[in-house]
């Protein structure tokens, strides 16, 4: 067990949308770590929600469960002011779906949000908040590796939010004197993803269409590039982030591995031997959200958090297809 795991036996621990596909990792983490672990979450249907996120882990003694809205939860701020860290998870992470659905995106992205604040400004001893962030907060690049003080320039609905619920932490604390730290994530993958329903993202897309055994489309050009997460790398981070970063920098990059689009995809079909691969050209809707190529700098993160990502992109993919095939009807792949 690593030393920042070790730092976790006995913490109490709150992660604010812990049935969804990152905050189920970290939860797991956390209570693996000997950390007393409680899940909150709405299990909102539009979100990644999923309660076979949290087969297992539920029932592991130091762990709790809560279904409930932040917003409307009687002892919230009792729980809150009790917790050592406090990890949010809380959010939606559709750019189409954002612009389709505003408002449900607004609440999910930026007023969930406050509501943490607010609880948190009123509690007498306030735990350490892990704010989990993303790149869409950058906008298109204008470097070719993109570092924490890039400029923050959205480019669509979805960003926009995730940008003002950092603002308000960054507003809000030190006048409330507490002490956060943002991680600004890259593409996440793996076990748990969301793969049915509206808008599931760049990679949730490509293992939803090939292990349905249809062809994933590859849009704007084979050489398009992203940096690639596995979602256990990314829970190591947010331990990491719990515990070293207090007194420090508050905002750190967290991605992975720079991956071509098409070797991803690749890779996928040919782990689970089905489905396929195409190229075509980028459909308007889509291009206007493209951020063009994307690699996160994350060398601050590797200096203060001693975190890297370990997972390779061939381990990462062979155990997410292992986990659909083995849990498809409980992701919307069965038949």
């Amino acid at each position: 067990m690593s030393e920042t795991a070790t730092e976790y036996g006995g913490s109490r621990v709150i992660v604010l949308g812990g049935a969804g596909f990152l905050g189920s990792h970290i939860a797991r983490r956390v209570a693996a770590s000997g950390g007393r672990v409680t899940i909150i979450d709405a299990m909102l249907a539009y979100s990644g929600a999923n309660r076979a996120n949290l087969h297992g882990v539920s029932e592991t003694a130091e762990l709790e469960v809560i279904e409930a809205d932040v917003a409307t939860m009687s002892d919230f701020d009792r729980r809150l002011a009790a917790a050592d860290v406090v990890i949010d998870a809380m959010g939606t992470t559709g750019h189409q779906w954002a612009h389709l659905h505003p408002h449900l995106d607004l609440a999910a992205n930026v007023t969930s949000h406050l509501t943490v604040l607010r609880a948190l400004a009123a509690a007498r001893s306030k735990p350490h908040l892990v704010h989990l962030s993303t790149r869409a907060v950058y906008g298109r690049a204008q470097a070719k590796v993109i570092d924490e003080a890039h400029p923050r320039q959205p480019i669509d609905i979805q960003g926009s939010h995730k940008l003002l619920a950092e603002r308000h932490l960054e507003l809000l604390a030190d006048r409330d004197g507490l002490t956060f730290t943002v991680l600004r994530i890259g593409n996440c993958y793996g076990p748990g993803q969301r793969v049915s329903g509206d808008d599931v993202g760049l990679i949730g897309g490509f293992f939803r269409d090939i292990m349905l055994g249809r062809t994933a489309v590859v849009y704007g050009g084979s050489a398009r590039r992203r940096d690639f997460l596995f979602a256990d790398d990314l829970a190591d981070a947010v331990l990491a982030a719990g515990v070293q970063s207090r007194g420090g920098p508050r905002v750190f990059n967290i991605g992975g591995a720079s991956e071509r689009l098409m070797e991803v995809a690749e890779q996928t079909v040919a782990t689970a031997r089905r489905g396929a691969v195409s190229l075509a050209p980028f459909p308007d809707d889509v291009g206007r959200m493209d951020p063009g190529d994307f690699v996160l700098d994350c060398s601050l993160a590797q200096q203060v958090l001693r975190w890297s990502p370990k997972t390779s992109l061939a381990a990462g993919v062979e155990e997410t297809v292992d986990y659909y095939s083995t849990h498809a009807q409980n992701y919307g792949l069965g038949d």
